[in-house]
């Protein structure tokens, strides 16, 4: 990935996001900005920096691919063999000065962000939050995904953005309404959600998303009566992708 590089002429030393990072990032002693100045046309920025995931294939990691072992095994092995990841790289360059919190937020894919922190892989699940959904497809989607995988959060009737800032989740199901596009338009508006995966729940006969949805990040539409298998498959294909 590509990172916008703080601009050099009028970076200053500032305190830690925390209203960004809440409690799933490492912490932060400093970071920095740029104030803005005529060199980087007031943007705080000026060129860019790469980020990069490195995998070292050691012996032991040649030996397991060749022996067909699971995705754990092989992820195991690559931390021991000294695996940087995407997040990893992406933090220690927020230390160094050299980007923002707010560039890694938007610019590092959201699972990248919950497997690079040593120590906390295995902790994370992917929440799902479901925002007013009715409780039929509600009791389908919590019952089709593994517990041990997916946090599934269900809020009815709370703020959108209030529920979406709580509960900070990694995909989201929310049921068609008139003011979908409102709530889209102010998701996207927000840096921490601007790429969050975002599925419309709708009966076959809506086509009002078809276009308008899509370009306002609508990852995909579930029709009703939701398919459980297609549903998985749907989400699954979703994290591989991001």
């Amino acid at each position: 990935r590509l990172v916008r590089r703080i601009c050099p002429r009028c970076k200053v030393e500032t305190e830690p996001p925390i209203e960004l990072m809440g409690g799933k990032f490492p912490p932060l002693k400093t970071c920095y900005k740029g104030t803005g100045c005529t060199i980087c046309q007031n943007t705080g920025y000026r060129g860019q920096v790469g980020i990069y995931e490195f995998l070292p294939l050691d012996t032991n990691l040649k030996k397991l691919v060749a022996m067909d072992a699971t995705e754990y095994e092989l992820w195991s092995a690559a931390r021991e063999s000294g695996m940087v990841t995407l997040f990893e790289d992406a933090w220690q360059k927020v230390k160094e000065g050299l980007t923002t919190v707010e560039e890694v937020i938007a610019k590092i894919p959201f699972k990248a962000l919950h497997t690079g922190i040593r120590g906390l892989e295995e902790e994370h699940k992917t929440r799902v939050l479901l925002y007013n959904v009715p409780d039929t497809e509600r009791n389908i989607i919590s019952t089709t995904l593994d517990p041990d995988s997916y946090e599934v959060i269900q809020v009815t009737g709370e703020g959108f953005m209030d529920a979406t800032r709580r509960t900070n989740p990694d995909i989201m199901l929310i049921e068609s309404s008139q003011d979908l596009f409102t709530l889209l338009k102010e998701l996207r508006s927000d840096i921490r959600y601007a790429y969050t995966p975002v599925f419309v729940l709708a009966s076959p006969d809506e086509t009002t998303y078809k276009n308008k949805g899509f370009e306002l990040g609508i990852k995909d539409l579930i029709y009703r009566p939701i398919d459980p298998r297609n549903l998985f498959t749907m989400i699954d294909h979703c994290l591989k992708v991001n």
